[in-house]
């Protein structure tokens, strides 16, 4: 599914503004840093575009392997989202960490950018 999704990434769908990103995610990242990734990104609407537009995630799924070792499906509707914990053991799941959102307005960079200042913020806490 993966796969198939980043052949995908860039292009929009049936309305202009509608893109699909594939976002990369560090292995080991915090879940408080993830987490107040997707409130930003969902909630709190800090994501825009190059063009100062606001985005808006309509969907978003993917695979992260967190600091503890824990495994997770990330997956959200809108404004709703939920992690759901996956079996270390499990073979399918593909190496690495990545989401994949599809939403209006999207700029990777902006998305990749917004995750790292997340991850960094959440470092600093356990300093």
């Amino acid at each position: 599914m993966i796969r198939n999704v980043e052949s995908l990434e860039g292009k929009t769908h049936i309305h202009q503004n509608v893109a699909t990103v594939t976002l990369e995610v560090p292995d080991g990242i915090l879940r408080t840093s993830l987490d107040t990734f997707v409130c930003q990104i969902l909630w709190e609407n800090m994501l825009k575009d190059g063009r100062g537009n606001t985005s808006e995630i309509i969907r978003m799924k993917g695979v992260i392997r967190f600091a503890d070792g824990s495994i997770a499906m990330i997956q959200s509707v809108y404004d709703m989202y939920e992690f759901q914990e996956l079996s270390n053991s499990l073979s399918e799941v593909p190496p690495g960490s990545r989401i994949i959102l599809i939403g209006t307005f999207l700029d990777k960079a902006e998305l990749s950018c917004l995750l790292t200042k997340c991850i960094d913020s959440g470092n600093e806490s356990l300093s």
